[in-house]
């Protein structure tokens, strides 16, 4: 809770007003509990402990100065509350919320997404730190609430440690846009510092603060286990990004081969030209993010897949055979626009992504359906088997096998590797990885396209280390 002395609050000394706020709880009345104070809150009466007594059968945990510096200042200070038997609170406070402050200081748990903002208003009002550690831990846990509610509940109630803790949770600058409002002036000093801090964070120029280490021992374990969960995370995280990186490229690669196959030249070179995908690839000069280089590149290759998708499309309708290989064709097209349609649904990013939505073809009608399939998918995700891979190592296996298939059919001419390409280096070497690598340059530098030689002379003119070249691909493939 912000210690501003703007909001500092208590009542006047005996020849005053009492302190405009005050908090009422609800304990059973049957319990044998020496009750020395009456906190009256819309008309309902709750029976509470001042301070500690000596005759309190529960120690120091049930008093509402423990609880509130509110309370603290109001009944150990020179006030006039100090020793009336009954206070009454403004209309500020209701009675709902002040009695479910009193259940919580009872051991119950009584935060929910629908209670929250209420507990965080009267926590600023009472200036109670642990029921705003409650509201935070809550919203830091199980919450549903959007980080752009729970960061204008932050500055709506004074609390520092949730806006902390809400841009914490902030992985980049567009979603730091998404948050945070565009115009910061109406918000305190506290607020625009912390929002720069994280700015600077997310930038690189600073780097985030260490919080203090733990000294308890449950605290000592559960920061140990908070670190092999964020190196789950991280691992998972790369390897999620590791994975959409190998079938960009898988995909970019059999766009490009179909293309120089596409009978009418004009057609390719349109879809070449699409303005759009231009326009991405400026965006793309100026991505930092491999997250966000991802995005960017599925956006192109899925609209570069719908436009070769429709020139296929229109070359079947023209021709009286071949139809059957044209609509076969295009149904491994749709299904390769599956995975980019993911990714851009599951890191939409402003209006960036609604361009591929756009159009009224046959195919943007269908990639809008694929889209819609895709949110559902990410909506009703499970949790993974811990038995089985990651699934983003399934993937990259999934991949290779694609691969292999390809590879497989005959009549492909294979080109020569250039020399010196990098390969996957020793310390970050596995198998998949290394096959993958393999496999899709191996793709990548061959092509169905019957390649003639114009005469018999010159059959072999590429030399020895052509010849050797192939060899060595063929090894690896066997």
């Amino acid at each position: 809770m912000s210690d501003s002395s703007s909001r500092k609050r208590g009542g006047e000394a005996l020849i005053g007003n009492p302190p405009k706020k005050i908090a009422p709880g609800v304990l059973n009345s049957s319990e044998s509990v020496d009750y020395d104070v009456t906190i009256i809150v819309d008309g309902e009466r709750f029976y509470c402990l001042k301070k500690c007594s000596p005759r309190s059968l529960y120690g120091s945990c049930r008093e509402l100065s423990h609880h509130s510096l509110y309370f603290q200042r109001m009944f150990y200070s020179n006030f006039t509350e100090r020793d009336a038997p009954e206070v009454e609170l403004e209309d500020v406070v209701k009675s709902e919320a002040f009695d479910m402050f009193l259940k919580m200081i009872h051991g119950e748990d009584i935060v929910t997404d629908v209670t929250v903002e209420k507990l965080l208003e009267l926590a600023d009002y009472l200036e109670s730190a642990i029921l705003e550690t409650s509201c935070i831990q809550h919203l830091g846990q199980n919450s549903r609430i959007s980080l752009a509610k729970q960061f204008e509940m932050a500055e709506t109630y004074h609390s520092e440690k949730l806006m902390t803790q809400v841009l914490s949770c902030v992985e980049d600058a567009y979603q730091l846009d998404e948050v945070v409002p565009r115009n910061l002036d109406s918000f305190c000093n506290t607020t625009k510092n912390i929002v720069l801090q994280r700015s600077f964070e997310l930038l690189g120029i600073r780097k985030p603060s260490a919080p203090p280490l733990p000294e308890e021992p449950d605290q000592v374990f559960e920061h140990m286990m908070n670190q092999i969960i964020d190196q789950v995370e991280i691992q998972h995280h790369h390897g999620d990004i590791l994975e959409n990186q190998i079938e960009l490229l898988f995909l970019h690669s059999f766009l490009e081969d179909l293309l120089p196959r596409l009978s009418d030249t004009a057609a390719a070179e349109t879809i070449r030209d699409n303005h759009h995908i231009k326009a991405l690839a400026n965006e793309l000069r100026d991505a930092l993010e491999p997250e966000e280089i991802n995005f960017i590149q599925a956006q192109m290759l899925a609209l570069k897949c719908k436009d070769i998708y429709m020139a296929i499309k229109d070359l079947g309708d023209r021709m009286n055979q071949g139809r059957e290989s044209l609509e076969k064709l295009n149904n491994i097209l749709l299904n390769f626009l599956i995975k980019p349609a993911f990714m851009i649904s599951k890191n939409k990013r402003s209006h960036r992504s609604f361009r591929v939505t756009l159009g009224d073809r046959d195919i943007d009608e269908i990639y809008r359906d694929i889209t819609g399939r895709a949110v559902r998918e990410l909506q009703g995700q499970h949790i993974r088997d811990i038995t089985g891979y990651p699934s983003w190592i399934e993937a990259i296996n999934l991949l290779n096998n694609i691969v292999s298939e390809m590879l497989n059919v005959g009549g492909r001419f294979r080109k020569p590797i250039p020399d010196g390409v990098r390969q996957v280096s020793h310390r970050a070497s596995f198998h998949a990885l290394n096959e993958t690598v393999r496999r899709v340059r191996c793709l990548h530098y061959s092509t169905e396209r019957a390649v003639q030689p114009e005469n018999e002379d010159n059959e072999n003119e590429e030399g020895p280390d052509h010849d050797e070249n192939d060899q060595h691909q063929e090894q690896d493939q066997d």
